[in-house]
């Protein structure tokens, strides 16, 4: 017999999921309404022009563009006018018969699937307390009584206080204490405590917090109490105690307040306490006396380490039960292993950022192997998996549907397509469930009506995003058969007796989602509300965000919506409230080593930020909508700089926040921050003082630039500029000229991407700190043309413009003011050593002549100074990540690739040895401890990921991966770095540097030169172009430096 394991079992889903939902063949869908049935057909290039029975809407992909078309009487356009259509440029235009539209922007809605030893309790033995005015609840005799006795609370040597228990009395309050000393009658100071009884049994030791970690700890719950006007709303209640119950300690373990966490709870009378605060409360005094949760609060598996799991998840403590889940081992039943596949894909499913890439990931491998580990044992569990299944797919179709302008912007194939697939690969999972159901408690059926509710109100939003054309009015008959459905399950769901609130929920905020697409105020109101209360009642801070989301989205555009009170205030409450719990919950997520867990969690919240910095850009509160902006910045850099200490070391307790950040900022330096969102893009400009301003970016037109237009205008420009100096050559040799239409494009770049107030502070700024946003990362801003050379040059004669680097300002890139910040204060001490790594030859790859001249400007440059330099064939990525522990300048010369959609396989190529690949990729860069302050890649196409799978604006490639790993500044290339032209950069770069010049500095001075000395040669000398010197760029601090060299007199 076969023995199965939990590999095998991925491994054998993994072809089963590429089977079924292999979306990389289908080039289109045909949706069509069939009877009570919405249909979804995949078509490949075979039968995207065939005829089709009846009428319906055919969306295809054809070059990069999305389309879509009516089908009449079953009679598609001839494959001819499907292939050969032109690309959409705005609006409607004919082709044929096929149709090229813009896409509605859709207002983004979220929803929430279901799934389904001591004497004191409290002060339990040394646990930490907030609120010195201790309850203390007593744990009942081996008897079961609660006897009469005296006790004291000891410090040090010195009773503070004494109490006493009457017979039978479990719980005394501090207010009921008799007699308590004046110092005292307000609460225990801060400090470390003893509880025992006079007879000196009973010794339990605990702490009082003091008022620094009191207020830190309190600081986001006092927050929502001013923006909901009172401690008393459920909303409050169910978010306070979370926070508490989830904290951790200085090294990231649980450190829950138990006791005051229940003491929020029973301040709340029985009578008004809810099913979810009854259910905390038994939870709470189950972890305090070390007992199981009660059997029938959740539906067990009966196997302990899954049960155990499952509770974790329950609480949202995602890096524990991914740990219980490992504890599993190498067990061959198969149920076992259904289970964990399942959980774990529960885990990565809310946490990874895979949701918007295109091929299979682990989260979906995991979902498969569970379901066909369950698909024969029982109902309950294979139930689960087809949920937990359905409910992964739908979140990633709604990530598809309204991110897919910018991700259709920079060339992500079928964007809307997949977002179809995966609608009708969902509705395959929950109409599984639905069958299975049959056979289970009434409540099951309610959970999986309330999915299928909100799975057809995202099939209305995927056709209503198809915009004004001809195509809606073919997709009106399935819309309304869309909203239909949704409608007939959200009130199955919502008035089953047996629903559960999170079920009512659930069901009730679709009900609101329909209103507000309908227009319906009243109607929308009245459901989100409800739903806001049947979340609070379930303790579902998911369900509380996304409510506050979605009436924030409401009264932000109630003007547009014709509703009665169109207050901008109510939106910035609400919004600000959903980002509050965002920020609660994204903190539970896995601060794992690569940043995808919170990165990925923090992106799909990223649109909540972008609509409360617009609102207050429109009030003119410019440096709290940079705070907003700043939030969808690098978070998962930050957590790490700060969780390694970067500000203890330099004399901070906590982080600095963005206002600290302005407030001491350098007087030659000006910022500018630059937010793609949705579809306006936005640059923040910093000036003398900490000043903010912001302004809309516009194009050649006058006219706002969107985002999806600026991102693929630069896709198209970073496309074009690489292997320039082949094409440039090609020029040459036909006759036919250079190409000098590239001052245009830059100095068009220039226009747009420095309005007024921005050209305007950055004359005569010694220091420029640009923090870009998506694909501008990987723009070369140095380039852009402030003047255009006007003059008439010969066909092999370049034009002389000036460019933005000759303004004198020195260029830093930076993840996000506040990791600039952060990674300034890590920089400040001098490097004293040199190490490098240059490998010419490759088994697989093509000679670099280039780094052979890069490694001896190296030894001219530093001589005495280099440490270890690894070169030749023995050059083994071991070696290398060895290399990476050596502190000083680290000098990398090699290949490397930065892959778009899957940044953390990103690599720098090195020679393969017996324990590695050659392939020194950005995850294992993550996970290692860089110590060089400064890493310099000369690696073709080292700093280039030109896509990105988030909206949180994190991970992007090696660059990023330095960064995180321990790196203060990485100077990095763009595109593939000349040889011609790459070594002598690298050699002024290098003596700059060996004078003492901030690494920041030093590549610009090196650049300037490069460019005097093309400009002397005149315009004949085609290396002015900026493929060849503005390849490289520095990120991270701008203070990063060399020791200055010790030069005889």
């Amino acid at each position: 017999m076969k023995i199965v394991t939990f590999v095998s079992l991925l491994l054998v889903c993994g072809l089963l999921s590429a089977t079924l939902y292999a979306q990389s063949a289908t080039q289109g869908v045909l949706v069509q309404v069939r009877g009570d049935r919405l249909e979804v057909t995949p078509l490949n290039d075979q039968i995207l022009g065939a005829p089709h029975a009846g009428s319906g809407l055919i969306i295809w992909s054809h070059e990069g563009q999305e389309r879509w078309v009516s089908l009449t009487d079953g009679r598609p356009p001839a494959v001819a006018s499907l292939v050969s259509t032109g690309v959409r440029s705005g609006g409607v235009r004919e082709a044929g018969a096929a149709l090229v539209m813009e896409s509605r922007t859709l207002d983004q809605l979220l929803g929430v699937s279901v799934v389904r030893g001591a004497v004191l309790l409290t002060p339990s033995p040394n646990a930490r307390l907030l609120n010195g005015r201790v309850t203390f609840r007593r744990r009942p005799s081996d008897q079961g009584e609660f006897p009469e006795a005296t006790a004291e609370i000891v410090e040090g040597n010195r009773v503070v206080a004494r109490l006493a228990f009457p017979q039978g009395q479990q719980t005394l309050k501090w207010d009921d204490i008799p007699g308590l000393p004046g110092d005292i009658q307000e609460g225990l100071a801060a400090g470390e405590y003893v509880f025992r009884y006079t007879d000196g049994t009973g010794a339990t030791p605990f702490v009082v917090e003091d008022d620094e970690v009191r207020d830190w700890v309190w600081e986001r719950p006092d927050e929502l109490a001013q923006l909901l006007g009172s401690k008393a709303e459920p909303t409050y209640r169910v978010v306070a105690v979370e926070h508490l119950l989830s904290q951790l300690d200085e090294n990231q373990r649980p450190l829950p307040y138990l006791a005051d966490a229940l003491d929020l709870i029973e301040a709340t009378p029985e009578a008004r306490r809810t099913a979810w605060m009854q259910a905390a409360r038994e939870t709470i005094l189950a972890r305090l006396s070390s007992d199981q949760k009660p059997a029938d609060q959740y539906d067990a598996s009966g196997i302990e380490v899954i049960d155990k799991a499952q509770l974790l998840i329950a609480s949202s403590r995602w890096s524990e039960a991914r740990e219980t889940l490992n504890e599993i081992g190498d067990t061959t039943d198969l149920r076992t292993l259904g289970l964990a596949a399942m959980y774990q894909a529960v885990i990565r499913a809310e946490s990874t950022a895979a949701l918007v890439a295109e091929d299979l990931d682990d989260a979906e491998r995991r979902f498969s192997a569970s379901i066909l580990a369950l698909s024969t044992g029982y109902p309950a569990d294979a139930f689960r998996a087809r949920v937990n299944f359905g409910n992964y797919l739908v979140n990633r179709a709604q990530n598809r549907l309204y991110n897919h302008a910018v991700q259709a912007a920079t060339g992500v194939r079928s964007p809307l397509v997949h977002a179809i697939l995966d609608w009708q690969a969902a509705r395959t999972q929950y109409e599984a469930a639905l069958q299975l159901a049959d056979n289970l408690p009434p409540r099951d059926l309610a959970a999986v009506q309330a999915n299928l509710a909100r799975l057809y109100a995202l099939a209305d939003d995927l056709l209503a995003s198809l915009g004004d054309s001809p195509a809606e009015d073919a997709s009106s008959g399935a819309r309304k058969l869309a909203q239909k459905m949704a409608s007939n399950y959200a009130k199955l769901a919502s008035t089953a007796t047996s629903a559960e609130p999170i079920v009512r929920a659930a069901a009730q905020e679709t009900f609101a989602h329909l209103a507000y697409r309908s227009g319906d105020n009243k109607q929308f109101r009245r459901a989100a509300n409800q739903a806001l209360s049947s979340y609070a009642e379930a303790g579902s801070l998911a369900g509380l965000e996304s409510c506050h989301r979605s009436l924030g989205l409401f009264y932000q555009h109630a003007k547009k919506r014709k509703a009665s009170e169109p207050n901008s205030k109510t939106a910035l409450t609400h919004y600000r409230i959903a980002a509050l719990i965002g920020e609660m919950l994204r903190e539970r997520i896995d601060n794992d080593q690569e940043g995808m867990s919170r990165a990925g969690f923090f992106a799909r919240r990223a649109y909540v930020n972008e609509q409360l910095m617009e609102l207050l850009i429109e009030q003119g509160r410019y440096r709290e909508a940079l705070g907003y902006a700043e939030l969808a910045k690098a978070r998962s850099l930050q957590d790490v700089l700060i969780h390694n200490g970067i500000h203890a070391a330099a004399g901070h307790e906590y982080p600095l926040s963005l206002d600290d950040e302005l407030d001491n900022w350098p007087a030659d330096t000006v910022g500018l921050e630059y937010y793609l969102g949705e579809t306006n893009c936005w640059v923040f400009v910093v000036s003398a003082a900490g000043r903010v301003h912001a302004e809309r970016l516009v194009g050649q037109d006058g006219k706002p630039l969107s985002s999806s237009q600026l991102i693929a205008d630069v896709h198209r420009y970073l496309a074009g500029t690489r292997s320039q100096a082949a094409k440039l050559y090609k020029q040459a040799m036909s006759g036919e000229g250079f190409d000098k239409g590239w001052q245009i494009d830059l100095h068009q770049f220039y226009q747009s991407l420095m309005p007024a107030k921005a050209s305007a502070a950055i004359a005569g700024a010694r220091n420029l700190v640009l923090v870009p946003h998506h694909i501008l990362h990987y723009f070369p801003f140095a380039a852009l043309v402030v003047e255009v050379d006007g003059s008439q040059r010969g066909a092999l004669e370049m034009p002389q413009p000036k460019f933005l680097i000759d303004t004198g300002s020195d260029i830093t890139y930076a993840p996000s003011l506040v990791s600039w910040g952060m990674l300034r204060e890590r920089s400040a001490a001098p490097l004293k050593s040199v190490n490098a790594v240059g490998i010419v030859d490759f088994q697989s790859a093509t000679r670099l002549p280039g780094v052979e001249i890069d490694l001896e400007n190296l030894h001219a440059a530093f001589g005495d100074r280099l440490g270890p330099v690894l070169e030749g064939p023995s050059v083994s990525e071991t070696r290398v990540r060895q290399l990476l522990k050596t502190t000083g300048m680290l000098f990398v010369a090699t290949h490397g690739m930065n892959v778009a959609d899957r940044p953390l396989t990103s690599f720098l190529l090195c020679h393969s040895d017996a324990e590695d690949d050659g392939r020194l990729t950005a995850a294992e860069i993550y996970a290692a401890d860089v110590n060089a302050g400064l890493v310099v890649m000369s690696a073709c196409f080292s700093g280039l990921a030109d896509r990105t799978p988030m909206a949180g604006d994190d991970l992007f490639g090696l660059q990023r991966a330095f960064l995180r790993a321990g790196a203060n500044t990485v100077v990095s290339g763009l595109w593939d770095v000349y040889d011609g032209t790459g070594p002598l950069l690298m050699r002024s770069f290098f003596e700059k540097l060996n004078d003492g010049d901030t690494a920041v500095s030093a590549l610009a001075s090196a650049q300037r030169d490069f460019l005097a000395g093309r400009r002397r040669n005149g315009p004949s000398d085609p290396w002015i172009h900026p493929y060849f010197w503005a390849v490289y760029t520095s990120a991270g601090s701008d203070t990063c430096r060399l020791e200055p060299a010790n030069r005889p007199e």
